[in-house]
């Protein structure tokens, strides 16, 4: 007698078909983005399961455009380096002075950003930004656009990265190099 036999073969077994066909499976070999065993969702261009778009430059991008885009932590702030120079920041704290070398390049001028907006002095030299206050001050925390860099050579981020408050305390950040 067949009806007595499972889908493994076995005499009396307990072994069954899942949804996808696979005796003893776990219903994950035709399952689609969702999950659901043969069912029909699908990644959209954007890689969204189910989504609707069609057109990959709808997407968005990760690129790091703005100061708040970088992480957020509860222990840590963070500088990035834009292509274009801009020197990126997410601060837990008030700044009060800082310092950085730009990797792979040299800087001819430092400016603008919150630095220049808040009165801190700037000053570059080769690789190196340094930024201070003579009075006045500090750049609050949060997150925007820190200066402004003039650079010769292929930047690829910062390092010895400096930062302190008012009181010349440091303050924990990190470079962030994005995704």
């Amino acid at each position: 007698n067949t009806s007595c036999v499972d889908c493994a073969g076995v005499l009396n077994g307990d072994s069954v078909e899942d949804a996808c066909g696979i005796c003893d499976g776990d219903n994950s070999s035709c399952a689609d983005c969702a999950g659901v065993p043969n069912g029909d969702a699908l990644e959209d261009e954007c890689g969204v399961c189910d989504g609707g778009e069609t057109d990959p430059e709808n997407c968005g991008s990760s690129e790091i455009t703005d100061g708040c885009d970088l992480p957020d932590s509860p222990t840590t702030s963070y500088l990035h380096l834009t292509a274009d120079g801009s020197v990126l920041y997410k601060s837990l704290d008030d700044i009060g002075g800082f310092q950085f070398n730009v990797d792979g390049a040299d800087v001819n001028e430092a400016s603008g950003g919150d630095a220049g907006s808040y009165g801190m002095q700037l000053s570059a030299l080769n690789a190196t930004v340094l930024g201070f206050f003579f009075g006045g001050g500090p750049i609050p925390a949060g997150c925007g656009t820190l200066v402004e860099l003039d650079i010769t050579g292929d930047a690829t981020g910062l390092s010895g990265i400096v930062v302190s408050d008012a009181g010349g305390g440091a303050l924990i950040f990190e470079y962030y190099e994005g995704d």
